[in-house]
């Protein structure tokens, strides 16, 4: 039964690499969300009850994945690829791009699967961590992991329906969860014995299982853009958890776990994330540096006038017989797109999730393919048509 949920853990992130970021963390959360409340549900049965129910689910959790799988074009075309614009040229030639576009080093490719989902698959890994070393029963009947991830499942819903001017990752993991790690670290600081604390003690578990589920989210975002297939990227994350769970278990019979529960252990471990999450926040604002984030905002005024929904569309329009006239390739014609609205490189690899060299290379490319030498030169001739 554990060899069969790692296939099919590894089978659904690929069913998952269907959608953008925000499509996945829309369907992170409503499946990680109702996982969880059923856990909650069989905690109170029987064994045999459970392991009927267990079974069940994961047959029934088969068909849909493997159904997918099996009417998907060999070409590497997914169902979410299938739509307007640029995603449906997308869908036409994935191997026609990978032989006219220059392909980016490895080393890039490595950091673009690293790029995007870093911190939130790091709080993942600390989690199965945290799972393995020690198990919390909330009054000695619920358990804090399974009401983590439900509650996390509610925290995130919502993200998905937050319209920005700027990326989603921008948001989520510059502001929105350093802005959380904040507060836990502050409740931390209080006495053991204390309301803040004990807070604290649960509320780590709300953040862990949101974490948890915006890292799924993103490793979908990072197999949806297509510079790791989806087996690669989700088949990682999986070993990964499975190792860290399997340090927790070795870690909870050892002196500081056993320690008043292990909870002295555990915060230590925490709050080093929760550290970690806030520097890695000010890294990304200090290397984005004033004058690109000056350059972003003042290119980007040209959707934000009146009328901008007009505007964009006529952008868009415009971009489109340029990719046409010069042959772009479907991810060309995407980053175009991108460019055309006045974004900056930073803001296309946030948006893709894809590393700013990979979008720099095919910059490059587009450059070529137009017969222009700048990014001015790019707007004046988006403005002519």
């Amino acid at each position: 039964m554990a060899a069969g949920t790692v296939e099919l853990a590894v089978l659904w992130g690929s069913y998952m690499a269907a959608y953008d970021l925000r499509q996945a963390l829309l369907w992170c959360a409503l499946s990680v969300g109702c996982a969880a409340l059923v856990g909650l549900l069989l905690s109170s049965t029987t064994f045999g009850v459970g392991l009927i129910v267990f079974v069940v689910l994961v047959l029934a959790s088969f068909p849909v994945p493997c159904l997918a799988a099996w009417k998907r074009p060999r070409g590497g075309a997914r169902p979410g690829d299938l739509g307007g614009g640029a995603k449906a040229a997308g869908a036409a030639s994935s191997v026609q791009e990978a032989a006219e576009s220059p392909a980016p080093t490895r080393r890039a490719r490595l950091a673009s699967l690293a790029s995007v989902p870093g911190m939130p698959l790091a709080g993942l890994m600390v989690f199965a961590f945290m799972m393995g070393a020690r198990k919390f029963i909330l009054f000695d009947v619920v358990n804090m992991e399974l009401l983590g991830c439900a509650l996390g499942a509610v925290v995130a819903l919502p993200i998905c329906l937050l319209r920005t001017s700027r990326p989603l990752t921008t948001l989520i993991y510059r502001m929105l969860v350093p802005a959380f790690a904040l507060v836990l670290i502050v409740l931390n600081s209080f006495p053991g014995t204390t309301m803040p604390m004990f807070f604290a003690a649960w509320l780590t578990y709300v953040f862990y299982g949101a974490v948890a589920i915006l890292a799924l989210a993103s490793l979908a975002a990072v197999a949806h853009a297509r510079e790791f297939s989806a087996g690669s990227v989700f088949g990682t994350a999986v070993a990964a958890f499975a190792l860290f769970s399997l340090l927790g278990l070795g870690c909870a019979p050892t002196a500081p776990f056993q320690e008043e529960g292990g909870g002295p252990a555990l915060l230590v471990v925490s709050t080093f994330y929760f550290v970690g999450v806030i520097a890695a926040a000010l890294w990304g604002f200090w290397r984005a540096g004033a004058g690109e984030r000056a350059a972003d905002d003042g290119l980007g005024a040209r959707d934000a006038g009146a009328g901008a929904d007009a505007q964009a569309q006529s952008v868009q329009a415009r971009c489109e017989a340029l990719a046409d006239e010069a042959g772009l390739t479907p991810r060309e014609r995407e980053i175009l797109g991108y460019l055309g609205r006045g974004h900056g490189i930073a803001f296309v690899a946030a948006t893709l999730v894809i590393s700013e060299s990979t979008v720099r290379t095919h910059v490059k490319s587009i450059y070529k393919k137009l017969g222009v030498n700048g990014r001015e030169e790019l707007l004046a001739k988006v403005d002519e048509g």
